[in-house]
């Protein structure tokens, strides 16, 4: 496995930590990491808009997707149990970390231990403490072996509660988990419990599955995982070439300046060991086998074929969306500047007092909460290389798919002085009203 598929075994993207639901069923239940700014997106992607086929109710149901943890078998036997538990022990003893951090998670696994084994006698209790924070860390590791059937033998007089207490034990562990770790202990995991693992991933497998191949629909399974958790290296690659070479997006972009963003990608390619990539290197990619797409832009341009070979090469299209997405965004940046401005400075403080102002000052929150809507999915786009025609009917990994209307042809070069041009703006972001509703 590579470390990308490692970590879903590790509640990263695609695996993920968290569910989220809006009717509590299975099959509609989307992967997410816990604490990204996809989380928050994809939350109010199913508050307001719902998921595919189903409406929303302004309900999300948040719970923890299955680990490792929840496989361990309830009939392990003891010695596997505490094998695998000083096991455990061992990896943290020799994997990355100081000398500090290696302490306190050790110690983590031996206070769970003593707990239990000294049936809550504090004299017991305190008496294994000391004497464990007098060893140095190999000790600490083999005083963990030497206990550990002991006590698990004690959480089953407890009341069965070994597997629990492993259970605990190993969930903690994986909160601490390096990234140079992973592989050594699935490996553990698979040689105490190889049943659990097959079954843990086989889960995984269909949970994965039904997120990011949406129901083995063809069109919506032309991406792998990967592409769904992030965009492709060429398309990022393009972003941050033209942050460089384009730092102001209100300034206009010519078709000399596409091109030289073109040549300075294709560069940095063959200098990183890409390869040289010569003119028509891309039509002859295409014929190969990549895929073809026709695409609009979000300035409503319908653009030429598309090979879909972004890894490898540097795709003139994929410059035309990226820069029509940087300068959508900026343009609706300062729309939003003046309508908060607006609302904020001359409307509410009469708003009280006056019911027109009210009335005129609630429609501008509308229009700003649809215009907030339309650059948070032209950011997601930017951010997600999602460079294919955007339609309704398909749909995606974090929740229903907001149809967004053209940006009007507006020059972004006056734009806050420009009532007209704001006036369009925002009769065009009018169709995203029902949606945050």
């Amino acid at each position: 496995m590579d470390e990308f598929v490692l970590g879903a075994f590790f509640g990263e993207v695609p695996g993920a930590s968290i569910e989220l639901s809006i009717d509590g069923d299975g099959q509609h239940r989307r992967l997410l990491p816990e604490g990204e700014a996809r989380f928050a997106a994809t939350f109010k992607t199913l508050s307001r808009l719902g998921d595919n086929g189903i409406p929303s109710t302004g309900v999300v149901y948040r719970r923890r997707a299955e680990t490792l943890a929840d496989r361990i078998p309830p009939d392990a036997s003891p010695g596997d149990l505490a094998g695998f538990v000083a096991a455990l022990a061992t990896i943290v003893l020799e994997g990355a970390g100081t000398p500090v951090r290696k302490t306190r998670r050790i110690g983590l696994i031996a206070d769970r231990l003593v707990a239990v084994g000294s049936l809550g006698n504090i004299s017991v209790s305190s008496a294994l403490g000391s004497h464990f924070a007098g060893l140095d860390l190999p000790g600490q590791v083999a005083f963990i072996g030497e206990i550990a059937s002991f006590c698990l033998e004690d959480a089953d007089v407890a009341g069965e509660l070994s597997h629990a207490l492993v259970r605990l034990i190993f969930e903690e562990s994986l909160d601490h988990v390096a990234l140079s770790e992973r592989r050594v202990v699935l490996k553990l995991f698979a040689r105490f419990f190889p049943d659990a693992l097959t079954g843990f991933a086989r889960g995984l497998t269909e949970r994965v599955g039904r997120q990011y191949r949406l129901e083995n629909d063809a069109r919506s399974a032309r991406r792998d995982a990967r592409r769904w958790h992030e965009a492709h290296a060429g398309w990022k690659l393009i972003d941050a070439v033209l942050e460089i070479v384009w730092p102001d997006p209100g300034k206009g972009m010519g078709p000399r300046q596409r091109a030289a963003a073109v040549e300075i990608v294709r560069a940095m390619i063959a200098f990183f060991g890409g390869g040289d990539q010569a003119e028509g290197e891309e039509e002859k990619a295409a014929i190969r086998g990549s895929r073809i797409r026709r695409q609009v832009t979000d300035e409503g341009l319908e653009s030429a074929d598309v090979a879909n070979v972004a890894n490898v090469s540097v795709n003139r299209e994929h410059v035309d969306v990226l820069a029509s997405l940087r300068s959508a965004i900026h343009k609706l940046d300062i729309v939003l500047g003046v309508l908060d401005r607006r609302a904020l400075f001359e409307l509410e403080p009469n708003s009280s007092s006056d019911h027109a102002v009210r009335k005129e000052l609630d429609e501008l929150r509308r229009a700003i909460g649809a215009l907030q809507l339309w650059r948070r999915e032209l950011t997601y786009k930017r951010q997600r290389g999602e460079y294919e025609r955007d339609a309704s009917s398909e749909p995606r990994a974090t929740g229903a798919r907001i149809a967004l209307p053209r940006m009007p042809q507006v020059k972004a070069e006056g734009l806050a002085e420009n009532e007209t041009a704001i006036r369009k703006i925002i009769a065009a972001a009018q169709v995203l009203v029902p949606n945050i509703s």
